[in-house]
């Protein structure tokens, strides 16, 4: 349990950093919130479209589809409604527009079986259900879910009329999964390379069963494992083949190479909990950023990206709060590296409703009812719009004035306590932190599903 506690002071970084800048700005929120509202109301009249069946998402779509990268975000982990419009959007997006791959806020490994399934590789899962089996580590309801699981069966139809090369692919690029990318990398190598990196390893592998005490073994003075892991990166890049040659074994390396990396940036990622301000969150990023850039490079110069993650990694961080915590996200590197005309960021707002989460760090996910938006907050203001599923495509030709005024934007995570919710509102930049925003007025709650 104590294990469990670190990981949680470590990921409420974000939220109580937050909720010191929120309390800081509220004043200034509240003393142009009716300006703001009228702004934000005139704005929305004249642009909102309504959302209510898959036709509906034509003009959102059309839009995203000219970027190379669409981010795909949700104001929680814990709500049907996002992830039943990402996938019609992904859906589209791929056979529509020609997209790619998927890659989403989950752990490499694990989502490796979904890919294996959805694009019929070797020793692929036999069905859908035995691909989300992978999804044993809390919070087990973020991916092995009725919606995913609907999603990578039609993904699964859609590739089987492609030829091998041109299928879709499904991915994770998350840093959590440290102990299944070590067996997938040794399963990769040969007897001896196996063996060295078995032994570059141990430093973390005494401690697979917790790697929680690899931060405190870190912080009673036992040297870290960096070099090593490191070593292992550069074995593995010794042994890359021809892609041209054989695309298959060249994907095996992918593979074994991206979990290899995982293992590296999950090190440094376990190591920054120990550092204080914004490190611990900004190793995630890093890692992220570096799946996603390596994965276009994969697919070749003319590939194009669907992200799904939270708001908080997909809207740009330079319109928020974090900024002022030196914290960085995927939206804003990709804006970065990329330009914002070929990055499409689409966040996730609601008023009320329910969301599945857990009360605490690994705690069984439970159904939590949401109040209502709070007061000068733009769940607030979007509902007075009195139109109960809507988007919204930012032109910033019109954008300015009260409409560039930072207020509250809800940011509900994996774990939840609805009587600290003024703690879960990101100082928001609206149309400078996304290109488009989806608001649903009362949402419901993600069912888990049943892998055993």
């Amino acid at each position: 349990m104590e294990g469990w506690c670190i990981m949680y002071k470590c990921k409420s970084i974000f939220f109580s950093g937050l909720t010191a800048y929120f309390f800081i700005f509220l004043t200034v929120f509240l003393s142009g919130a009716e300006a703001a509202t009228d702004a934000w109301l005139t704005y929305l009249q004249d642009n909102a479209v309504d959302l209510e069946t898959e036709d509906d998402l034509a003009e959102l779509v059309d839009y995203a589809s000219n970027a190379r990268i669409v981010l795909l975000g949700e104001s929680t982990h814990g709500t049907v409604e996002y992830y039943q419009w990402r996938k019609r959007i992904s859906r589209k997006l791929i056979s529509e527009h020609g997209f790619d791959f998927i890659l989403v806020e989950g752990d490499w490994p694990s989502f490796w079986n979904v890919n294996s399934y959805v694009k019929g590789l070797q020793q692929a899962p036999a069905n859908s259900r035995a691909a989300l089996a992978a999804f044993q580590r809390w919070p087990q309801w973020m991916w092995a879910n009725p919606v995913i699981e609907e999603l990578i069966e039609w993904l699964a139809k859609h590739n089987s009329e492609l030829d091998q090369e041109n299928r879709v692919g499904f991915y994770g690029m998350d840093v959590y999964a440290i102990m299944d990318s070590i067996d997938a990398v040794i399963e990769y190598l040969d007897a001896d390379k196996a063996e060295q990196a078995r032994q570059a390893y141990a430093g973390l592998l005494q401690y697979r069963d917790d790697p929680h005490d690899y931060v405190r073994a870190i912080a009673g003075g036992q040297p870290s494992s960096a070099e090593q892991v490191e070593a292992v990166v550069e074995k593995l890049r010794d042994l890359e083949p021809d892609k041209q040659e054989c695309a298959d074994s060249y994907s095996q390396w992918f593979n074994a190479m991206t979990n290899a990396l995982a293992v590296r940036n999950g090190e440094r990622h376990y190591r920054a909990m120990l550092e204080p301000g914004s490190e611990n969150w900004n190793r995630r990023v890093e890692h992220m950023k570096e799946t996603l850039n390596r994965l276009l490079d994969y697919y070749g110069e003319d590939s194009k990206a669907i992200v799904w993650a939270h708001n908080t990694h997909i809207g740009d961080a330079r319109a928020t709060a974090m900024a002022e915590q030196g914290m960085v996200n995927i939206g804003q590197l990709s804006r970065q590296r990329y330009g914002r005309q070929q990055v499409a960021a689409v966040g996730f707002a609601k008023y009320t409703g329910r969301v599945r989460a857990g009360s605490q760090w690994g705690m069984p996910g439970q159904v939590m009812d949401v109040p209502e938006a709070m007061e000068g907050s733009f769940g607030q203001i979007f509902r007075q719009l009195e139109r109960d599923m809507w988007y919204v495509i930012f032109d910033n030709s019109e954008i300015s004035g009260p409409l560039l005024r930072p207020m509250g934007h809800r940011a509900i995570g994996v774990t939840y306590n609805p009587a600290n919710e003024r703690g879960n509102y990101v100082p928001t930049v609206m149309p400078r932190r996304y290109d488009a925003v989806i608001y649903i007025e009362d949402t419901t709650a993600l069912d888990g599903l049943d892998t055993d």
